[in-house]
């Protein structure tokens, strides 16, 4: 048997050999301690996160912070676990459960948010704005684009323009 911390609910606390899957080796009657057990399953319980899970939505929020500010950079998974302090199997499931998409799916999405915006606010073509959002290549810069609003950068450009001018 190994030595367990015992706390009662009058205060008292007391270290004892016990079995903890054998009650009748407890230092105290089962039914108190399975009312401070319970208590702070309560407790845990109704606070929505825990100390751990809130440290970790904090670097959370760091990096997507980071991600937005720097989406012009190449970004990698190694940036990702340095600045989460996890491992890769652990970070892409916290991720994906936080974010509802893996962290290449999110940079893209901040990647071509801001190239919609420049493409609605500049002159330049679609190439240089993808370039400059990040993009390695057009080809890639395009699908992205298309699949988040389901048409090219081109007519989605034109489609702001002609928007802009029918308000006019």
């Amino acid at each position: 048997m190994k030595k367990y911390f015992f706390f009662h609910l009058d205060g008292r606390s007391c270290t004892a050999e016990a079995n903890p899957f054998r009650p009748e080796t407890w230092p105290y009657l089962r039914e108190e301690i399975g009312k401070v057990l319970f208590d702070c399953t309560e407790q845990f319980l109704s606070h929505p996160v825990c100390l751990l899970n809130r440290r970790e939505l904090e670097k959370l929020r760091e990096l997507l912070d980071c991600i937005d500010a720097r989406y012009k950079e190449k970004l990698s998974l190694e940036f990702a676990l340095e600045k989460m302090g996890m491992g890769k199997s652990r970070f892409s499931a916290f991720f994906r459960n936080q974010t509802g998409m893996s962290l290449v799916a999110y940079i893209n999405k901040v990647r071509i948010e801001q190239a919609a915006r420049l493409l609605i606010e500049t002159n330049r073509k679609s190439e240089a704005v993808g370039f400059d959002c990040g993009f390695d290549s057009p080809s890639h810069f395009y699908k992205c684009f298309k699949e988040r609003y389901g048409i090219s950068p081109a007519q989605f450009k034109s489609v702001a323009v002609e928007s802009d001018h029918s308000s006019l």
